[in-house]
């Protein structure tokens, strides 16, 4: 529900999310709630969904929660008074459908809705605004589209609202948007939306952005891109999906509930306002401010995830017009979600368990304790090999390793397709029958992953710090109680590990991810912040660490690095190595090869 108070939005203090004003003097302001509902249906939409089923990787059981994301707001647009809409996607959804059956959205311990499947592939035909474009040439046909509604926005003073859902980059900010390729995807070089080219495509027309990837409050942070921003992550922060059900895998993202669950709030005040259902702008005689909608989000955010601190969801308002009625600042136009949502078929809520979010729920077991019950083995090393199945073990015990090493929550946007395979490979579901590319892949990711752990571990020694190795540390397991405790020492700590762990972040003393080794692994950055926290040591004495550990990467791992990708020893040692199996591995590149190769 809207507040009643005349004001409450600050720029200062948001509660536990961040308003992020171009203007200074902005800070400490309080804004008002209430303001006359000037919004109108001239809104274009452009919507994008970057995540390809290259590898399976838009089933539900991986990235597919992105889709469940993109696919709820096409249902609540499909038919909205607005002048024009676009959304641009390199699966049709019948294919989706057939393929992996329904797409579900919500938290899997309540009642949840159907955003896709078969009953719904009409109206989304009909509806004509589906653009089905492939993987290697989405990316600049969104930018191409963005560039000509603006301009037609611009020509007829209308507003543009752009939705982009996909995997985020915590260097650029930048969103993968498809691939190079329409049957490869490589993480690193995948193409990518820039705040740059984002800017020049939109110049100046009015538009607002959602954007739902990891670190996409990097977006509203930028001072020079002047927009209206609903950011779902914030600058430093992976995006979140709900945990899994027990069926239908991931089901979209935990700050698109709330902030669906704000504009229904919304709605409701409307239909007071007006005393009755199917009310118009003009009838309107007062709606929520933007500022006000900022706090509605997080408000409900607060009800959906007793995590709710943890996704630090970021806003900004172009030309700083905070106390701009929200319907006109973002461009949503009155489209009675909430009416539509009730349409949707339901999923029945599965039982209650440990993994429920829910701030509601009763919290009767440790969620991050939980965490521990999937370990399942230990690290067995890489050794060279002659045969597939040889191969195949040895990247299950890689895998077997990582499960038992505390990896992080499946839910974070990096992990959901990850732990998904890894989980295929241990319980032998999975077991890469003529794949030898796709299993080679997947030993050097896990690699990767172990060999950060392994170097934060190093770090932590080299410092002198008493504590557990990074291996046998869960950062769930340590911040979860946290979250729920009163006491102030607690809420001091998470605010030490945020700034520790952003000063960890901009040193870059841990090596970034090549080329088939996945998205980067924050886990390493995020342990060592919570050894440095533990260490009591002041804000000097941590600040002089890292100094120490970015001298001694700088000087002695990343030439290091280099030379042993480059250098001529490490090509004659994989040539070596290789040549007993060459005739199995001849369709692979020497790159991944050298991925199986054992460390000294």
């Amino acid at each position: 529900m809207a507040s009643s108070s005349s004001s409450r939005a600050t720029v200062a203090e948001p509660p536990s999310l961040n308003f992020f004003p171009k203007d200074s003097s902005l800070h400490g302001v309080e804004f008002a709630t209430k303001c006359p509902p000037d919004a109108s249906p001239r809104t274009r939409i452009v919507a994008v969904c970057g995540i390809t089923d290259i590898r399976g990787l838009a089933s539900p059981a991986k990235d597919g929660w992105f889709l469940s994301d993109f696919w709820m707001f096409n249902h609540f647009f499909r038919s909205a008074p607005v002048a024009n809409q676009v959304w641009l996607t390199c699966c049709t959804p019948k294919y989706l459908v057939e393929r992996y059956g329904r797409y579900a959205h919500g938290n899997p311990f309540r009642e949840r809705r159907v955003v896709l499947e078969e009953r719904l592939l009409d109206s989304i035909r009909g509806a004509g605004t589906l653009r089905v474009v492939e993987p290697k040439n989405l990316l600049e046909r969104f930018i191409k589209t963005v560039e000509d509604e603006c301009k037609e926005a611009t020509k007829a003073g209308q507003n543009v609202l752009l939705l982009v859902f996909g995997h985020g980059d915590s260097g650029s900010y930048g969103v993968t948007i498809g691939s190079n390729s329409n049957t490869e995807l490589r993480d690193v070089s995948a193409p990518r939306l820039t705040i740059s080219r984002l800017k020049i495509a939109v110049g100046k027309t009015q538009c607002a952005l959602l954007i739902t990837s990891c670190f996409s409050g990097g977006w509203a942070v930028n001072p020079d891109l002047n927009l209206t921003i609903i950011a779902t992550a914030g600058p430093k922060v992976q995006s979140q999906s709900w945990n899994a059900s027990l069926t239908r895998g991931f089901s979209g993202s935990i700050v698109a509930s709330a902030i669906r669950d704000a504009i229904f709030a919304s709605e409701v005040e409307d239909e007071k306002n007006l005393g009755k259902p199917g009310m118009t702008y003009q009838e309107l005689r007062t709606t929520e401010t933007y500022a006000e909608m900022g706090c509605l989000v997080h408000d409900h955010l607060k009800q959906n995830d007793r995590f709710h601190d943890d996704h630090e969801i970021s806003f900004a308002s172009q030309d700083d017009e905070w106390t701009k009625a929200w319907r006109e600042r973002t461009g949503i136009p009155l489209a009675f979600f909430k009416e539509k949502w009730e349409g949707l078929s339901i999923l029945p809520a599965q039982a209650d368990g440990y993994s429920n979010r829910d701030s509601s729920s009763a919290f009767t077991s440790s969620l991050a304790q939980s965490l521990s019950d999937t370990r399942l083995g230990s690290t067995v090393l890489l050794t060279p090999t002659k045969t597939m199945p040889q191969i195949y073990t040895m990247v299950r015990a890689l895998a077997a390793g990582y499960a038992n090493s505390f990896p992080g929550a499946d839910n974070l946007a990096r992990n959901t397709a990850f732990h998904t395979e890894v989980r295929r490979l241990l319980s032998g579901e999975e077991r890469y029958e003529n794949r030898m590319d796709d299993l080679l892949t997947l030993g050097y990711t896990l690699s990767y992953r172990l060999e950060g752990m392994t170097m934060a571990t190093n770090y932590k020694d080299f410092l002198g710090l008493d504590y557990l190795d990074c291996a046998a540390c869960g950062i769930e397991a340590w911040k979860y109680p946290l979250y729920e405790s009163k006491e102030k020492e607690a809420k001091q700590k998470l605010s030490r590990f945020g700034v520790i762990g952003g000063m960890i972040q901009e040193a870059k003393i841990f090596s970034a991810a090549a080329d088939g080794q996945g998205y980067d692994y924050d886990k390493p950055e995020k342990y060592l912040a919570i050894a440095l926290v533990e260490s009591n040591k002041t804000r000097k004495e941590v600040e002089e660490a890292i100094e120490v550990l970015k001298d001694f990467h700088t000087k002695m791992i990343t030439p290091r690095v280099e030379e042993v990708r480059r250098g001529r020893w490490f090509l004659d040692k994989a040539d070596k190595i290789l040549k007993p199996v060459k005739k199995t591995l001849r369709s692979i590149s020497p790159r991944k090869r050298r991925s199986i190769i054992p460390s000294d």
